[in-house]
C-alpha cells in the first residue's frame, strides 16, 4: 500500500482504512502506517478498533455498513454536501496479497467504470466428477483439473460474465466468445459485475452519493458488491472488465504461484492490454444470475439453486423521461 500512494503524483491519494475484528497485530500495524503516512503528508482516515460484526447481524449489511464508512470522505453528503475528499477513481482491496504494481494497473483502465482482477485459491476439497452444475441450470458446468495444486477461480458468487451468467471456477472461466478469446490471450474481458479481491471503480456515482447496500425485500439476497454492479447498471455505468494479468491470492504459499504454470491464463503485457476492449461485442440487454444466501440465516450460498433474475439489464445509456 505504501508503495501504491508513493508511486502516485503527490496530493492525488487518500487513504481509508476500517479494521474491526482483528485479534492479531494488525491494530498496531495500522497505528505504524498512519505514522508514515502523516510523515509523507499522504491525507489519510485510518480507523483501528471499530465496530466488529455483532451476533445475530446479517453480514451482507455489515459489509455494506463497513464500506459506507470507508468511503464517507468521497461520497456527498445526504443534504447534498460536497464530498471531503474529490475522488475521481476508488481502489478497494480485499484480504489478499497484492503488489503496487496491481493497484497501478488497475488505476490505468480509465474508461472502465469498473476494473477487476483475478482472484485464486486452491480448490481443497474438489468433487470426483466433472458432472457438477454448481449454479443450477443457469450456469456453466464445473470443471474439475488433475492437478490438485493447480490454483481456482475464487469469486464465483459476484463474478458475471457479459450475458449475467456466473464465471467458472476453472478454465476457461467464461464462456462468452469475445470474452474467452480475450482471455486466453491474457487480455481484459468483458463481465456484467465483478470484484474478484481487488477493483478499481468510476467514483462519479459515489460523488453523487451511492451507498452500498444489501438486498432489499424481494430482491435476490446476494453480495452487497452484487448489489452495487446492478445498481451501477440501472444508473447507466456499464464498461466493467476483469484484467487477468491483476491476480491476486490470499495466502502466501498461492500468492507465491500466481505468475507459474499453476495459473493457466498468460499474462499480457501493458501494451497489448492498454488497447480498450470492444463493448459493442457485448449483448445490450441481458439476465443476471441469482444466488441467493440460504433460508437458515447462515452466510452459506447454494449454487445448486442459482437462477436468472426476471429483470432485464441493459448497457445502453437510461433515457431520460420527460416531465
Amino acid at each position: 500500500m505504501l508503495f501504491t500512494v508513493t508511486a502516485l503524483p503527490v496530493g492525488n491519494a487518500f487513504v481509508s482504512i476500517y479494521e474491526s475484528g482483528s485479534k492479531d497485530a494488525t491494530g498496531a500495524w495500522l497505528q505504524l502506517f498512519r505514522a508514515l503516512l502523516t510523515v509523507l503528508e499522504v491525507p489519510h482516515q485510518l480507523v483501528a478498533g471499530g465496530a466488529a460484526r455483532p451476533d445475530g447481524k446479517d453480514r451482507i449489511h455489515h459489509l455494506a455498513h463497513m464500506r459506507n464508512l470507508a468511503t464517507e470522505k468521497m461520497r456527498q453528503g445526504a443534504n447534498g454536501e460536497l464530498p471531503r475528499w474529490h475522488a475521481d477513481r476508488l481502489v478497494f482491496i480485499n484480504d489478499v496479497y497484492f503488489c503496487a504494481r496491481d493497484a497501478l494497473r488497475l488505476l490505468h483502465h480509465v474508461s472502465a467504470d469498473l476494473a477487476c482482477s483475478m482472484d485464486f485459491l486452491q480448490w481443497k476439497d474438489a468433487p470426483s466428477t466433472v458432472d457438477v452444475y454448481p449454479y443450477g441450470p443457469d450456469g456453466p458446468p464445473l470443471s474439475v483439473v488433475a492437478d490438485p495444486e493447480k490454483l481456482q477461480f475464487y469469486d464465483v458468487w459476484v463474478a458475471r460474465d457479459a450475458e449475467g451468467k456466473p464465471l467458472s471456477n476453472t478454465a476457461p472461466y467464461v464462456n462468452h466468445g469475445y470474452s474467452l478469446e480475450r482471455l486466453r490471450r491474457g487480455l481484459p474481458f468483458l463481465v456484467s459485475c465483478c470484484w474478484n479481491g481487488m477493483l478499481s471503480i468510476n467514483a462519479e456515482p459515489f460523488r453523487l452519493g451511492y451507498e452500498f447496500r444489501a438486498g432489499r425485500e424481494g430482491e435476490c439476497r446476494e453480495s452487497e458488491t452484487s448489489v452495487m454492479c446492478k445498481d451501477f447498471l440501472r444508473m447507466g455505468y456499464s464498461n466493467f472488465i476483469v484484467d487477468p494479468a491483476v491476480r491476486l491470492a490470499y495466502h502466501p504459499g498461492e500468492a507465491r504461484q500466481l505468475y507459474t504454470s499453476k495459473v493457466d491464463v498468460p499474462v499480457a503485457p501493458w501494451a497489448a492490454a492498454a488497447l480498450e476492449v470492444d463493448f459493442e461485442f457485448a449483448p445490450r440487454k441481458f439476465h443476471m444470475t441469482c444466488c441467493d444466501k440460504a433460508d437458515d440465516g447462515s452466510d452459506d450460498v447454494d449454487f445448486f439453486k442459482c437462477r436468472p433474475l426476471p429483470e432485464v439489464f441493459s448497457r445502453a445509456p437510461p433515457v431520460a423521461s420527460a416531465a
